[in-house]
């Protein structure tokens, strides 16, 4: 199972994608992982995420929404 989003894995790979979840078991987004994912509008960020990198959604113009599950120790909820 993914547990880690590696750095610059899916830069520039996702114009066509609005939203995204992330895998239940996901621990880590690497640094500028999501970068310059012009169509990425919400992503939801799992309870096991721990640690998320430098510019890992930068230059993602369209991103309006960042869902933390409620369960993770970083969520606002």
């Amino acid at each position: 199972a993914t547990t880690e989003i590696y750095t610059l894995s899916l830069h520039d790979a996702l114009p066509i994608f609005e939203s995204i979840i992330l895998p239940e078991n996901l621990e880590e987004i690497g640094s500028e992982a999501f970068c310059y994912s012009s169509g990425l509008k919400q992503i939801t960020i799992p309870a096991k995420t721990k640690e998320i990198g430098t510019s890992a959604f930068g230059s993602c113009t369209a991103l309006e929404t960042i869902n933390v599950e409620s369960q993770n120790p970083v969520s606002p909820g």
